[in-house]
Parts: C-alpha cells; sequence; structure tokens
C-alpha cells in the first residue's frame, strides 16, 4: 500500500508581512461597556449633591433689558431718613435740651407780636451756634409751619435772653408749638435770581426801611456772592435820630479809607439815606470783622440761596 504523501501548507512566503490567522468576535467588549457605564451612573449619583453646592454657589449673571433697569437693594441706605420734627407746646415751663444748651423761659407778647426766650450753655461749646445753623420754628396747633427764625451766632457761655419779633407768624396763625433744628445749608432750597441789563444775577432783600442788594457771579452751577449794596433810610421823626446820624457820620468818614468799601450819608427832607458798596474781592477779613458783623453781611463766595433763606427767617423779602 503506498504512503500518502503529506500536504504542505504555505502560510505565505512574503518576507516578514504579517498574516491573518483568526477573528476575535466584537461582541466580547459588551459586557466591559455595560460594567464601565454602571460604575459611572453609580459615581454620578454619589457625587450629584457635592455638584449642586458647587453650582448654587457659582455666581450666576442674568442679562437684564436695558429699557427696565433692576432695582438696587441696599442693605444701608446712603443717606439716613430726615429726623422727624419734634413740636413743644409752649409753656412757661417748657425746657428744651440740645447739644449741651438749655432752652427754656418762652414768653410770647402778643401786643408787641414777639417772643422771648433764654439759652442756658449747660455743657455746650460756647460758639456752638456760630458754627451750626440751627432755627426756631413756630407752628400751630395742627402742626402748620408760621414762622422759621434763625438762632443768633452770639457766643453763649452762661444764659442769654433773646426776643425775637414774631409778626409773620401772628398774621398767619396762632403760634401753640415750638421746634429748634439743625439745618443745613446744602439743605436749603433753590432760589431765582434777577439779570440786570449788564448780566449780572443778583438778590435783593428788603425789610422795613432797609434795602439789601447782593451780586453774585456764576460758579460751577451755583450763584457766588462778590459785591453787598446796602440802602438804608433814617426819618428825623425817630427818638434817637440825633444819636443815629452822628454815629453814622463817624461810620462813613472811617469806611471811606478802607479799600473795598464805599459809603456815604444822602441828606433827605425827612431825614438821611445811608448807602454802603462792599467789594468783597477786596475787602480783608479784618475789615469784615471789624465793621461788618451784622448777620446781612456774608463773606465772598456765599451762595445765594444760603443769603435767601436766612434773611427769610429774619422776616426779610427775598426776590
Amino acid at each position: 500500500m503506498a504512503k500518502k504523501k503529506k500536504e504542505e501548507i504555505v502560510l505565505n512566503k512574503t518576507e516578514l508581512m504579517p498574516t491573518t490567522i483568526g477573528v476575535l468576535d466584537k461582541r466580547e467588549n459588551g459586557p466591559i461597556i455595560a460594567i464601565v457605564l454602571i460604575i459611572l451612573f453609580v459615581v454620578c449619583i454619589f457625587l450629584l449633591p457635592y455638584f449642586n453646592e458647587w453650582l448654587n454657589g457659582v455666581d450666576t449673571v442674568v442679562e437684564t433689558p436695558t429699557d427696565t433697569p433692576s432695582p438696587s437693594i441696599d442693605d444701608e441706605p446712603n443717606e439716613d431718613p430726615a429726623p422727624e420734627t419734634q413740636y413743644y407746646p409752649i409753656s412757661s415751663d417748657l425746657s428744651i435740651d440740645i447739644d449741651g444748651y438749655s432752652f427754656s423761659s418762652f414768653v410770647i407778647q402778643n401786643n408787641n407780636q414777639t417772643l422771648s426766650y433764654t439759652i442756658t450753655n449747660t455743657s455746650g461749646e460756647a460758639n456752638y451756634f456760630e458754627t451750626h445753623n440751627y432755627f426756631m420754628e413756630l407752628y400751630s396747633g395742627e402742626n402748620e409751619l408760621l414762622q422759621r427764625i434763625k438762632l443768633s451766632r452770639d457766643d453763649i457761655v452762661g444764659s442769654s435772653t433773646f426776643t425775637v419779633d414774631i409778626s409773620s407768624a401772628i398774621a398767619n396763625g396762632t403760634v401753640t408749638q415750638v421746634a429748634i433744628k439743625e439745618i443745613l445749608v446744602e439743605d436749603y432750597p433753590s432760589v431765582s435770581l434777577s439779570t440786570n441789563t449788564a448780566g449780572v444775577s443778583y438778590l435783593t432783600c428788603t425789610k422795613d426801611s432797609q434795602t439789601l442788594t447782593y451780586y453774585f457771579t456764576e460758579q460751577n452751577d451755583t450763584y457766588a456772592l462778590n459785591e453787598i449794596r446796602e440802602r438804608t433810610t433814617f426819618l428825623n421823626t425817630a427818638a434817637d435820630y440825633n444819636a443815629t446820624l452822628e454815629s453814622y457820620t463817624t461810620l462813613v468818614a472811617s469806611l471811606n479809607s478802607v479799600t473795598g468799601v464805599t459809603s456815604s450819608l444822602l441828606p433827605t427832607t425827612t431825614g438821611f439815606t445811608y448807602e454802603l458798596t462792599l467789594q468783597l474781592g477786596s475787602v480783608t477779613s479784618t475789615t469784615m470783622n471789624r465793621y461788618f458783623t451784622d448777620s446781612v453781611y456774608y463773606a465772598a463766595n456765599t451762595e445765594a440761596k444760603e443769603i435767601a433763606f436766612e434773611l427769610e427767617s429774619d422776616n426779610y423779602t427775598c426776590q
């Protein structure tokens, strides 16, 4: 019986060429992918609370339509609300304590239309009312403001008694209550000024026989004082006319040698008129402190609203 010849199997005689022996079924990866997905799912569930905390801590930006402004809420307001007015019924035993001072002995004289009161310095600074703008306000029983009076700037060391004209208050109603408050200059109301033919803005304030005209220059949207003119008429029927004439004659003689000051006396058929012009840019502080300490004389660059508000509280009519 002949021997069967073995058949030679040749894979590939090409030198160093890769040869495919078999194919792995791809379905064997299925269990591995499923296991990985399950692990990721469990991890996500475990980390979800931490992810939420992180997400809530991140500031989110919400765009606001340009035509609808978003309201701003501040924990602390930028401006303190204005304090409510404290009304005190006027009586002989009324006492009001403010910043180391006691206001007492309020007496209204309806016949001569005056109010007198006493200020006692208990622990305050002597010049406190020189550096603070305090006003006394008179009210009716219905809390209607009848008149506002600026307190004197005088130094008070012990006790001082003041008497003020309250004719405006009596003309407007019956005075039954009083309030004392500080009003800052920046809170004074604005005032309208007149303009002369030269284009200069001015404010005129009058009371009785005195007329004061204040001239201003415009600076940074405000009106700053640079000149004061005064005209006051005195009648020869007054009991102290001769003493007044002598006093003003001496004053004019002294003022006419002072830089920035012009003054004169003009005789009239019923007395005389005193005229004064102060060029505040040329007048020194020494001159002001020596001759012009009255409250109607303001320093250079004073705002128009300050003059109008304070003089009107002294019964001047300003326009």
